[in-house]
């Protein structure tokens, strides 16, 4: 039930607005009354009504005093000013500040009515929206957060929706922290909790401990990673070790009390909230050499041994150029890419061939770690190659390996991509087999049917089939027409409505082009 009080100076009018109208049949209480302002206010603060009707004209504290105070302190109080005064300043100082409504006296108890039970539907609406959002907040925080990983944030945007998600981001250091679990790598559905409800606790976990800490924030991205997002004042003198300290305490607690074990990786230190995209990908790249290091454990990027000159950022973009070109199946493109990365490796001078049997295999993983190439290999094949690049003594001899590894996918995804256009050719010609009666059956609904775009299936059916679209539909209703015209009780008009044409005169046309004898002929013929 809604609470309403009413403010006039006029005692006529507050008894005669609280005796004479029925509230409790409109669903409203009337939580009380007062003679000015200055006692309207203590009232409203003491009974904190959803709707206040007040008069403009009172002593002490008139009405539109009284509404901008309101109004900055319970801006979703519904007002409804009254005055004996039909004076149009009064008016726009009302709708400036932003009353529900505004009435002249004397007031008709109808109009009165009129206006509260509007204000209570605004009010009942305005708070159905409040609580959507509140329950929509926790995913707005989850894609705000996302986003600011992946450096999808501009500084205008970044502070508005921080402000907007009421999130604090008054601090001079950040550091950014992946937690994978150890058992994503394994059957995971086979784990006491299950994929989601072990993401979950292992977050809540991180949530725990960081919160206790006041050290950051803790959410989980789209790649089944719980994030860190480390936040402090003050120097950094510390802040580097007391990171480590606060996510081997999470590490540890996993295992104790969750019996399952999560690796860590994290970034640098950066003073800036839009560099936490570079404290994200720094974190990736200490987590992507557990596989190399072992799992169960914390993984400074510090600890890493990876080149961090200037040129890293470089290879990190030949590295995605690579990946591509493997997906693309383009063997000779990606060793000539391969070659760029071992030339900017070996250009820098104090690189070990520890570090570079490092950054080799942190290629292999980032072109493994692909949603498409991952389907084309086993963990065995990455397991074999870390032991061969183990084993080899020059730089030379690793990058051989690597580039064997990228040729044999680059080939693999050709014959994957072969095999997937024939099977896709085959949908589309069982299609139009069972669909070539439709009169306007096109190159678009085909495509629409197979899920690829009407210029690359046109693209393949002439590769696998050596005929295009068009003619293969011709071919087909030219066949199945022939079939029918050797049925002597079937009319040649007829066949052309069964076979796709409305129009007898051009299915003629494209029968005798096809043939080189009219149906009519063909039919006698037959």
């Amino acid at each position: 039930m809604l609470k309403l009080i009413i403010i006039d100076d006029d005692g006529l009018i507050r008894r005669g607005l609280s005796h004479t109208i029925r509230w409790e049949e409109l669903n409203i209480e009337l939580a009380g009354t007062a003679a000015d302002g200055e006692r309207g206010l203590e009232l409203i603060e003491k009974t904190e009504p959803h709707i206040i009707i007040a008069d403009i004209r009172m002593p002490i504290m008139d009405g539109l005093a009284l509404t901008g105070i309101v109004k900055s302190r319970y801006p979703e109080m519904k007002i409804i000013l009254m005055t004996g005064y039909d004076e149009l300043e009064f008016a726009k100082e009302a709708l400036k500040m932003k009353v529900f409504d505004y009435l002249l006296k004397p007031v008709d108890n109808q109009n009165l009515l009129d206006a509260v039970q509007r204000a209570a539907a605004e009010w009942h609406h305005d708070h159905q929206l409040k609580l959507k959002l509140l329950e929509g907040i926790p995913l707005l925080k989850h894609r705000f957060f996302e986003r600011l990983i992946r450096g999808k944030l501009s500084e205008e945007e970044l502070s508005i929706q921080a402000r907007m998600l009421d999130l604090n981001f008054d601090y001079d250091f950040y550091m950014t922290v992946i937690l994978k679990a150890d058992d994503y790598a394994a059957d995971h559905s086979s784990h006491r909790f299950g994929r989601e409800m072990l993401k979950y606790c292992i977050e809540n976990v991180a949530h725990e401990i960081i919160t206790r800490e006041q050290a950051g924030f803790v959410f989980e991205s789209i790649d089944d990673e719980i994030i860190v997002l480390f936040a402090w004042k003050g120097p950094d003198e510390h802040l580097q070790s007391r990171a480590f300290d606060l996510t081997e305490e999470i590490r540890a607690s996993v295992e104790q009390y969750l019996k399952t074990t999560v690796t860590a990786g994290m970034g640098f230190l950066y003073g800036q909230l839009a560099s936490v995209t570079k404290s994200y990908s720094d974190a990736k790249s200490a987590l992507e050499i557990r596989h190399i290091i072992g799992k169960n454990q914390v993984i400074s990027i510090q600890d890493t041994g990876l080149p961090l000159s200037p040129q890293s950022v470089d290879i990190l973009d030949l590295e995605k150029t690579l990946t591509l070109k493997v997906k693309l199946g383009l063997e000779k493109d990606a060793e000539q890419v391969l070659e760029q990365i071992e030339a900017k490796l070996l250009s820098t001078r104090s690189i070990t061939l520890q570090q570079v049997k490092l950054k080799a295999l942190e290629t292999a993983v980032l072109i493994y770690a692909d949603a498409d190439l991952r389907e084309l290999v086993h963990e065995d094949d990455f397991n074999r190659l870390t032991e061969l690049i183990h084993r080899k003594q020059t730089v030379r001899e690793v990058f051989a390996e690597i580039r064997q590894m990228a040729s044999l996918l680059a080939n693999a995804m050709n014959a994957s991509r072969e095999s997937q256009q024939k099977e896709i050719v085959k949908q589309a010609m069982d299609f139009i087999e069972q669909n070539y009666m439709r009169e306007r059956l096109s190159l678009q609904d085909v495509a629409d049917e197979v899920h690829i775009s009407p210029t690359y299936l046109s693209y393949i059916f002439k590769k696998e089939q050596n005929i295009n679209f068009s003619d293969y539909l011709l071919e087909t209703r030219m066949k199945v027409a022939m079939e029918l015209l050797r049925m002597k009780d079937l009319k040649s008009y007829e066949v052309a409505e069964l076979v796709g044409y409305s129009n007898a005169q051009y299915f003629s046309t494209c029968f005798k082009k096809y043939t080189g004898c009219s149906p009519s002929a063909f039919k006698g013929e037959s």
